[in-house]
C-alpha cells in the first residue's frame, strides 16, 4: 500500500485541508493517508481550538485514514522541532513513502537547495546570521537573510509560516537519509495569515481567520458565519463546539498561566526559556492580567511573539529543557499514539504495528508497560496537557469529561 504523511494541526480543520487530503488521493495516488496531528496545544503556544478527537474525527470524515497524534513536548515547540517530530514518527512508523505539506511555493527543488545551505552552514552563512542577531533581528529574519546571501531568488519564501514548515520537514528528512519522498502542493485561498471570511461557501478560509470568529464572536454570529464559509461536513462539528461552548482560547487558561508563574523566580528551566525572557517574565509578573496582555508585553525585537507565547505554555504545562532534551535522545519519536482511524486506518495499523521500530501505542493503559522509563516521562506529558484541557473545558462549561485513560481512541 502506498502510504502518505502530512503533518499537521488542523486547528481547526477547514476546507484547504479537506482538499490536501482528497488531492493526495486524487492527484499524488496515494492508497492511504497518515496524519501526524497536534494535540491539546499547538505550535503557535497556545490550547488547541477544539478537541483533538474531534479534530480528528473532522479529518477521517474528509480523507483521512488513521491520526496519530505528536508528543506535546514537540507539538508546542519550534517549526524545526516540530517538523523533526512529525517526520521521525513517519520515519519509524515504517508505513510512509511519501510526505505532502502545503507551502506557498510547490518547487521542491528550492526547498531542497536551501534545506542543503541550512544543513551544511557554509562560513558565509554562519557570519551573516551571527551579523543579523547582533543587529538585533529576531531569528527568523536573521536566517533569511544570512540564506539569501547564499542563494539569490528574486522571489523568495522564508518569510511563509507555511514554507517555514515545509523547509524544516525537507531538512529533517535529509538529515536522517530517508526514502520518504516530500511534495509541496501549492496552498489554494486565503493566505495563512488572512482573517478575512469569504461571504459565499466554498472559499478556502484560513485557520487563522476561524480561530477569530471562534474565539471572539458571539455564539449567534460565529454559526452564522462558519455557515457561510464551510461546507456541511466541516462546519457540522465546529457548530457543534461552538453551541457546547467547548472552544478554548488562550485566555481560558489565564488564571492557570498565573498559577505557574508564581511557582518559581528562575525561569530557565524551562524549554526555550533564555536568561533575558527570564528576568522580563520576573519583572513583569505582578502586573499580570491575562495571558495576551503578558504574551504583548514581553514582545520585543529579538523575541517573535510565537516563542514568548510557547515559553508561557512551556511554564504552564512543566515542560522543562530537561524533558525535551530527554526526548530529543530519542529521536524525537519515542511512540506512535493512534488517535483515530477507519477501516483502511486499521490496515495501515496493521501493517505498521509489524514494522514500526517504535512502540504503537493504541491504548493509554498499555503505555507504561510498552515504553522505556525515559519514553514514558514523555508520554506522560501528554497526560498532563490533556487534563489541563480537559479543566479548562469543565471550567467552560461545568460538564465533566473523560480522562485519557477512560478515553478510547476513535473508530470512524
Amino acid at each position: 500500500m502506498k502510504n502518505l504523511g502530512i503533518i499537521t494541526e488542523y486547528n481547526p480543520f477547514h476546507e484547504g485541508h479537506a482538499f490536501q487530503l482528497s488531492e493526495a488521493k486524487k492527484r499524488y495516488g496515494a492508497e492511504g493517508v497518515i496524519i501526524v496531528m497536534s494535540g491539546d496545544f499547538t505550535q503557535r503556544g497556545a490550547p488547541a481550538v477544539m478537541d483533538k478527537y474531534a479534530r480528528a474525527k473532522t479529518a477521517l470524515l474528509n480523507g483521512a485514514d488513521i491520526v496519530l497524534m505528536m508528543p506535546s513536548l514537540f507539538s508546542v515547540s519550534s517549526a524545526e522541532f516540530f517538523a523533526r517530530s512529525g517526520v521521525n514518527t513517519l520515519i519509524h512508523s515504517g508505513v510512509c513513502d511519501t510526505l505532502l505539506f502545503g507551502s506557498e511555493n510547490d518547487d521542491i527543488d528550492s526547498f531542497k537547495e536551501v534545506a542543503k545551505v541550512l544543513i551544511d552552514e557554509p562560513e558565509e552563512y554562519k557570519e551573516t546570521l551571527k551579523e543579523g542577531l547582533k543587529a538585533g533581528l529576531s531569528f527568523p529574519l536573521a536566517r533569511e537573510k544570512a540564506v539569501r546571501r547564499i542563494i539569490d531568488k528574486k522571489e523568495f519564501f522564508l518569510s511563509s509560516p507555511n514554507n517555514i514548515l515545509g523547509l524544516e520537514y525537507v531538512k529533517a528528512l535529509m538529515q536522517k537519509g530517508s526514502d520518504i519522498e516530500p511534495i509541496a502542493m501549492k496552498r489554494v485561498g486565503a493566505a495563512y495569515h488572512d482573517a478575512s471570511i469569504p461571504n459565499e461557501t466554498g472559499h478556502f478560509v484560513s485557520s487563522s481567520a476561524l480561530r477569530r470568529v471562534l474565539e471572539n464572536e458571539t455564539k449567534e454570529d460565529a454559526v452564522k458565519k462558519i455557515k457561510t464559509a464551510l461546507p456541511e461536513s466541516i462546519a457540522k462539528p465546529m457548530i457543534e463546539a461552538v453551541e457546547e461552548n467547548t472552544i478554548i482560547n488562550r485566555e481560558d487558561a489565564a488564571l492557570l498561566l498565573h498559577e505557574a508563574l508564581l511557582r518559581t523566580d528562575d525561569y530557565t528551566v524551562y524549554s526555550d526559556c533564555s536568561e533575558e525572557l527570564s528576568n522580563r517574565i520576573r519583572n513583569m509578573r505582578n502586573e499580570y492580567t491575562g495571558f495576551k496582555a503578558l504574551n504583548d508585553a514581553l514582545k520585543t525585537k529579538e523575541l517573535t511573539y510565537s516563542r514568548i507565547s510557547r515559553v508561557l505554555t512551556h511554564i504552564m504545562l512543566d515542560i522543562k529543557e530537561e524533558d525535551v532534551k530527554k526526548a530529543a535522545e530519542l529521536d524525537m519519536a519515542p511512540y506512535i499514539r493512534v488517535l483515530a482511524m477507519n477501516e483502511n486506518g486499521e490496515k495501515i495499523l496493521s501493517e505498521m504495528t509489524s514494522k514500526s521500530d517504535i512502540p504503537v501505542i493504541l491504548n493509554v493503559k498499555e503505555a507504561e508497560e510498552k515504553l522505556s522509563p525515559d519514553a514514558y516521562d514523555v508520554f506522560k506529558k501528554d497526560i498532563y496537557a490533556a487534563d489541563i484541557f480537559r479543566a479548562l473545558m469543565t471550567q467552560k462549561t461545568g460538564n465533566v469529561y473523560p480522562n485519557e485513560y477512560t478515553r478510547k481512541y476513535l473508530k470512524v
